[in-house]
């Protein structure tokens, strides 16, 4: 398949025959005149854990349309295909001028 997007993958043969469960996201919300920021740090942490423990091996669940804390997280994200995606960012971004606020791939001081 020629694209650049991340699209789960079979880590075995047997893997490959079995039918891929995409997953749904989970939505909070709270009150801002009743959650502090105690409140809302809590909630955040929540939700990384639950992130956290989907992303672990026992699961191995990616986010899509998530945001990654490190270059080195994104490039986890988009395992085997990461090297494909950084070439054609470089062919077609060799200034870095594209979405700079995911933090995919840090803008050198040449680039700025």
């Amino acid at each position: 398949m020629n694209t650049s997007v991340v699209l789960p993958e079979a880590s075995s043969a047997t893997e490959a025959d079995e039918r891929v469960i995409y997953v749904v996201g989970l939505l909070q919300s709270a009150n801002p005149s009743r959650c502090t920021k105690t409140c809302l740090t809590d909630l955040l942490e929540r939700q990384r854990h639950v992130a956290e423990m989907a992303a672990s091996n026992r699961i191995g669940a990616k986010q899509y349309l998530g945001h990654q804390p490190s270059p080195d997280q994104w490039r986890k994200h988009f395992g085997s295909k990461w090297d494909r995606f950084a070439d054609r960012k470089s062919r077609f971004d060799p200034l870095a001028l594209l979405a700079p606020g995911q933090g995919i791939f840090v803008r050198s001081s040449a680039s700025t």
